[in-house]
C-alpha cells in the first residue's frame, strides 16, 4: 500500500509541478490506510484495538498515515526500501540516466 499511495503523490508533484497540499496529502494516505483495513491488512493500531477498547485510548492513537504518524516517513520508508531491498543493474542505471536526462 505504500508504494501506491506514495508513488502517486509523487507522480501528481511531477505533473502538476507541485506538491498536494498537507491535507490532501494526509487524506490521500488515510484512503489508503482504510483500503489495506479493508483487505485485512493489519495495521499498528489494530494491534492495541478491541471491541472493549475505551475512548481515551481510541483518542491517544497516532493519526491515519500508511506507515506512520506523517508524510514525510511515507516517503522516507518507501525511499529506504527502494534503496535497501532494490539493487538496480548498471544497465537499468543508465537508462534512468538517460530518460532523466531528456
Amino acid at each position: 500500500l505504500l508504494a501506491f499511495s506514495v508513488n502517486v503523490l509523487m507522480g501528481i508533484e511531477i505533473i502538476a509541478g507541485k506538491p498536494l497540499s498537507a491535507n490532501e496529502q494526509h487524506d490521500y494516505l488515510a484512503l489508503w490506510r482504510y483500503l489495506g483495513w479493508l483487505l485485512g491488512i493489519d495495521t499498528p493500531e489494530s494491534d492495541h484495538m478491541s471491541s472493549n477498547c475505551d475512548k481515551a485510548m481510541q483518542e491517544s492513537l497516532p493519526p491515519i498515515d500508511p506507515c506512520g504518524p506523517s508524510i514525510l516517513h511515507a516517503y522516507a520508508s518507501l525511499e529506504s526500501i527502494i534503496l535497501h531491498i532494490l539493487h538496480p543493474e548498471p544497465s537499468s542505471c543508465d537508462l534512468v540516466t538517460h530518460l532523466l536526462s531528456v
